[in-house]
């Protein structure tokens, strides 16, 4: 390259083309996708919307959803249905899939409905969880990948930046409640 007075902040290197790498969408390795229903009493989320069930049925994949799994996040089953999910009453059968979503940890019983070589993704809140739990998970040779270790393309936990987000807004519109319903008074007296 000619040295020339254009200004540029770019190095010659930078500006030599390079090889760039594109999507390859492969057929016919589709999955069956397992959605159980949450044990948690206090869950309320749900991993999969109907309309992501709709796109990934599309590109041919299976999703057998556990009935009253989005009920918490209102979606019915027949949502799940209409967009082309198979709904069962087995929760053994939602975690018989290649795939598992899941909001929460699966439970040690949850664990033994899952076939070797499943792939699980879940927050796994591994301070939590003590060394047994993650033995069983490796004896079922499960691929387990954390929610909340998921990396961004800004090196950022996304996942757990969205959720704190969401929690601070809560927990502003739950104070805001809390306050009309006891005449504005924050702390006793």
């Amino acid at each position: 390259m000619s040295t020339t007075n254009i200004f540029t902040p770019f190095t010659e290197e930078e500006l030599i083309p390079k090889a760039e790498k594109h999507e390859v969408i492969k057929k016919g390795k589709q999955f069956s996708i397992g959605v159980p229903k949450e044990t948690c009493l206090n869950e309320r989320r749900t991993c999969i919307t109907p309309d992501a069930v709709q796109v990934l049925v599309e590109h041919g994949h299976e999703i057998i959803i556990e009935s009253g799994a989005g009920q918490g996040s209102f979606f019915t089953d027949l949502q799940y249905a209409e967009s082309g999910a198979r709904i069962t009453n087995d929760p053994k059968e939602a975690f018989g899939q290649d795939l598992i979503l899941k909001v929460n940890p699966p439970t040690e019983d949850e664990i033994e409905f899952m076939r070797p070589n499943t792939y699980l993704v879940s927050a796994l809140q591994i301070n939590l969880r003590d060394k047994d739990y993650f033995l069983k998970l490796a004896e079922k040779k499960v691929n387990a990948i954390a929610f909340e270790f998921i990396v961004d393309e800004y090196k950022q936990l996304s996942l757990v930046r969205l959720v704190g987000e969401i929690a601070g807004t809560v927990s502003i519109l739950y104070a805001s409640e809390l306050l009309a319903l006891s005449n504005g008074l924050m702390l006793g007296g």
